[in-house]
């Protein structure tokens, strides 16, 4: 569920020899794709699929039914995707206090007229933690508590995926070479997919999926800030697998 992830497993592919720096381009552009869903996970309702999980696990292990192997391959997984979504759906419920602490709201007021510290925040939170889902996630907590609106979300979320981008690079500084062109391309994914769509975003505001923020429904309005999470991973993993070439040249 994080870029970093597959990015270190190419690495270990392309050291090994198992498989080219060109071929793993398409995994490294299309890992933030799949990485994005834990940003959906944060949009719905989630801590009931967690906690099904979680007693499903118990069930096998009271039951015995560890004893088989299929099962027995399960259970880590099953274990591990629980606790996340029980993790994902306690913070969703606790974010909704937030707006009820003056201090808070004093300095989200502040940062509203400041599109720029929004930005900064969202790039801060994600270069300390290396992972731009979870700053995505509290921008959709931020926003169903009433905290920021959905344009501010939306610069966290930019913000989020430009600070990982750059930890990607601060990384890349110290590694070989080899090493060193994977993280380049895994942060260029980044850079490219912030770049146009923020573009995009700052010059017509109300262009296609923002249009979808006019309703009401803050579960509608957290999918809705799902999408754009989507498409700036889309947009990044596209520009880079059409131009792989040129990236294996620019990158070598």
């Amino acid at each position: 569920f994080t870029t970093s992830g597959a990015t270190f497993v190419c690495m270990g592919l392309v050291k090994s020899n198992t498989m080219s720096f060109s071929r793993v381009i398409p995994v490294l552009a299309w890992s933030s794709v799949g990485a994005s869903l834990i940003v959906l996970f944060g949009a719905i309702d989630i801590k009931v699929g967690g906690l099904l999980m979680l007693c499903a696990v118990g069930f096998f292990d009271f039951s015995g039914a560890t004893n088989f192997k299929s099962i027995k391959v399960m259970m880590p997984t099953l274990l591990a995707l629980g606790i996340m979504l029980l993790g994902l759906g306690m913070i969703k419920e606790s974010s909704y206090t937030l707006n009820e602490n003056e201090q808070i709201k004093q300095i989200f007021q502040f940062c509203a007229n400041q599109p720029f510290l929004m930005f900064l925040i969202g790039a801060l939170i994600t270069f300390i933690v290396q992972t731009s889902s979870v700053p995505a996630a509290i921008a959709i907590i931020l926003n169903m508590s009433g905290l920021i609106s959905f344009d501010e979300a939306l610069v966290v979320i930019f913000g989020a995926d430009f600070g990982y981008g750059l930890g990607l690079y601060y990384h890349a500084l110290h590694l070989d070479n080899k090493n060193k062109r994977i993280a380049l391309c895994s942060a260029l994914v980044k850079f490219s997919g912030v770049i146009i769509l923020y573009g995009i975003f700052l010059l017509q505001p109300a262009s296609f999926v923002w249009q979808l923020s006019q309703t009401s429904d803050s579960n509608s309005v957290a999918l809705n800030i799902y999408l754009v999470v989507l498409a700036i991973q889309a947009t990044g993993a596209l520009l880079i697998s059409l131009m792989s070439d040129r990236v294996v040249k620019f990158l070598n």
